[in-house]
């Protein structure tokens, strides 16, 4: 009877020829969006149940395997572990172990990756062998690496008329951004343009700004654009561009006219001048 046993015992770790049913479950709570450079942690839940007929403990070796995208790390605290299911009218094992991601490259952000978590056993000479899958996703949070304006220093105008500027954003960020425009301590003109706008992930947008002067003189002024990711209006940053502003009176057509005749009698006067 003790060289059946021992024989029995032997076999247990290496034959998957098991007539009792097993099962594994995990459980993981959802990732935060992750930024680049940055380590996160959630608890996997493993659950291993097996069913009735089991005669005496049996140890049987669980293992794991994570599937990650390239930009992304991902590792778990075991690998592999061993338990020791008991009880002939069946039972359940619990099992947490750490799983940890590191974000280490850019990606666009807020856009979901899989990430796959296999939990396996081949069981023993009792316990079938069992498989289960998880399937999460992850995204990257957003990286603010700010916005590009072109646009001139300074805006001379005549008053009454009306002109035109573009107005060059481009997007650093890797995220699509939603971008409004104000302006601040700029009365003498009137500024029309798209009150909102977007910009793709690392991409350029030329915005046409159509300029009237309402009244004359000069004031230093700013135009500001507040941005944001298109998903989470909350992460908000700004960039300010300061703008001087000339406007003038249209000269009159008298004063047009004067300024022609003097010249002539200037030009006229010099050629008498030299005929002496």
């Amino acid at each position: 009877m003790k060289k059946f046993v021992a024989i029995i015992v032997i076999l247990l770790p290496v034959v998957n020829a098991g007539f009792i049913n097993s099962d594994i479950k995990m459980e993981m709570g959802e990732f935060p969006p992750i930024s680049v450079g940055e380590k996160i942690y959630k608890d996997l839940n493993i659950n291993f149940s097996w069913g009735i007929g089991l005669l005496f403990p049996t140890s049987i070796e669980i293992f794991l395997e994570v599937e990650a995208p390239e930009w992304l790390v991902a590792s778990l605290s075991e690998n592999s572990f061993k338990i020791t299911p008991q009880g002939f009218y069946g039972g359940e094992i619990n099992k947490s172990i750490k799983v940890e991601l590191f974000a280490r490259n850019e990606v666009e952000g807020f856009v979901d990756y899989e990430l796959k978590i296999k939990a396996y056993t081949d069981g023993n000479f009792f316990i079938k062998g069992c498989d289960e899958e998880l399937i999460t996703y992850v995204m990257q949070n957003f990286y603010d690496r700010g916005i590009g304006v072109e646009f001139p220093s300074k805006i001379s105008i005549i008053k009454g008329e009306t002109i035109s500027f573009i107005m060059n954003i481009t997007n650093n960020c890797n995220s699509a951004v939603d971008v409004e425009l104000t302006t601040d301590n700029i009365s003498k003109i009137h500024l029309m343009h798209e009150k909102k706008f977007s910009v793709s992930s690392h991409s350029k947008k030329s915005l046409n700004i159509r300029i009237s002067a309402n009244e004359t003189g000069e004031e230093d002024g700013k135009i500001i654009l507040t941005y944001y990711p298109s998903a989470n209006r909350n992460i908000t940053n700004y960039v300010e561009i300061p703008v001087k502003i000339v406007c003038s009176e249209r000269a009159s057509s008298l004063w047009v006219l004067i300024l022609i005749v003097t010249i002539i009698i200037l030009v006229l006067i010099y050629f008498l001048w030299k005929k002496k």
